[in-house]
């Protein structure tokens, strides 16, 4: 695997009857080949940032990392389809369960964490939901500034390894645009996913630059591939 390869890792918890799963882009920027273990620290160190603000009712699992990107994936066999790539995947290690006994908000709810990479256009740009907060840290819809300080601390010192320029040296961080890498998008009503331009995987990752902890308690949204990101 060359420097530059880029994978889509989701990483999943369960709790309050749901399953929830953030997903991150890594680009591989070293010579040497990422293994399960280079995934393996990304994505405990991730988990760490939110586990002790967390309902004890929430339960990190395991991750799935799949390249998306690199000399062994091809978007050209089939339309608005991915061939080949690599796949690593385990369970998370460490503290799992959540620390704040409190009562969790509902599943919907979540903190919001925004991406920026120096680049405009929703295809630039990133969210990620984060779940299982407790009533207890947020009041009329707003988290505590004492619960912000906390996750943008430790927020802080992930992005700071694995954003564009960090300290990592095999790792980056950025934001992954499906739209981009397969040249297609839902089209029509019921939609359709067409082809709309021919895949531009190459240019489909950019890498993090900012983040932006937002204070109000947000609904979280599913988007679809070819929409948005």
């Amino acid at each position: 695997m060359p420097a530059g390869d880029v994978y889509k890792v989701s990483i999943q918890a369960s709790g309050q009857g749901s399953i929830y799963m953030n997903v991150l882009a890594l680009q591989q920027i070293g010579a040497v080949d990422l293994v399960a273990a280079d995934f393996q620290t990304v994505c405990d160190g991730w988990k760490d940032i939110w586990r002790p603000s967390q309902s004890t009712g929430i339960t990190w699992r395991s991750w799935r990392a799949i390249q998306v990107f690199g000399p062994n994936v091809d978007y050209t066999v089939r339309p608005c389809e991915r061939v080949g790539g690599k796949a690593f995947e385990a369970n998370l290690s460490g503290t799992l369960v959540g620390s704040d006994a409190g009562e969790a908000l509902p599943p919907q709810c979540a903190l919001v964490v925004t991406h920026g990479s120096g680049l405009i256009g929703r295809t630039h740009r990133g969210r990620a939901y984060i779940f299982g907060f407790t009533e207890a840290v947020q009041a009329a819809g707003v988290f505590t500034g004492a619960v912000i300080t906390t996750v943008t601390t430790a927020y802080t010192t992930w992005f700071n390894k694995y954003k564009d320029s960090g300290t990592d040296p095999k790792i980056k961080a950025g934001i992954w645009s499906e739209r981009t890498a397969f040249g297609c998008k839902w089209v029509g009503n019921p939609p359709v996913h067409q082809v709309i331009e021919g895949p531009n995987a190459d240019q489909a990752f950019t890498p993090l630059t900012s983040f932006n902890i937002r204070p109000n308690v947000n609904t979280q949204r599913r988007r679809a591939l070819g929409v948005g990101r």
